[in-house]
């Protein structure tokens, strides 16, 4: 009986909480870096958000994305934004845990950015829950472009209260420079949307230690099932 109730126990802590949050480019995710997580089937997540420069000399961003848990254990997205010349990109995730069972953390497989010629991605991802209120997610990620740029992700999810998680994520970029972002989610208008929307705000590439302009960004995350 001890045996099984310890067991119960590590099992509750060692799994991650699940929130079908949408990254910055698409997949479900923290801020800008995917995760493990994926959509349940006919269950669907859809994100707005508007990311304003830091540098006045250049332009805003409005993102908008959407995607959905076709089948078990996968996800199909797309993502849309003001600043795609290529029109809308397509991104695909795989959680692979449920197959491989001696994997002691959740582990998925991706792409994003999809069919871009500069900014497609393969990525592979996993999370672990380490306090029943923390979860930190790592992977690698690999663009393809002129050729192939390969980058270390890692990230966490707090759980202050029910309604108010905050989140930041990091990844690595060549030469040196990394992309750090920091930000937060509160769940709003509980009773009229189920505990199924939440506003968004976050500063990505806080530290401009990357090539990318850094952006204030503010949106909004809806899931629910069709």
């Amino acid at each position: 009986m001890k045996k099984a109730l310890t067991s119960i126990i590590l099992t509750l802590i060692l799994q991650s909480t699940s929130y079908a949050f949408i990254s910055f480019y698409g997949p479900t995710g923290l801020l800008k870096i995917p995760t493990t997580e994926t959509l349940n089937a006919k269950e669907y997540n859809v994100s707005s958000d508007l990311a304003i420069n830091t540098n006045k000399n250049n332009s805003s961003i409005h993102m908008y994305a959407i995607n959905i848990g076709l089948i078990k254990n996968t996800e199909f997205g797309i993502l849309g934004s003001s600043d795609l010349s290529e029109g809308v990109y397509l991104n695909a995730k795989w959680n692979i845990k449920p197959y491989s069972e001696k994997i002691p953390f959740k582990t998925a497989i991706g792409i994003k950015n999809f069919p871009s010629s500069d900014n497609s991605d393969l990525y592979i991802v996993g999370s672990k829950r380490i306090h029943k209120d923390t979860t930190i997610h790592f992977g690698n990620s690999n663009k393809f472009s002129n050729k192939i740029h390969s980058s270390i992700l890692l990230g966490t999810l707090y759980t202050y209260t029910e309604t108010i998680l905050f989140a930041g994520d990091i990844s690595s970029e060549s030469n040196n420079k990394y992309n750090l972002s920091l930000g937060f989610y509160i769940n709003i208008f509980q009773k009229k949307f189920n505990n199924n929307l939440y506003f968004k705000g976050a500063i990505l590439n806080l530290i401009k230690n990357s090539n990318e302009d850094s952006y204030i960004s503010l949106g909004i995350n809806y899931e629910n099932f069709m």
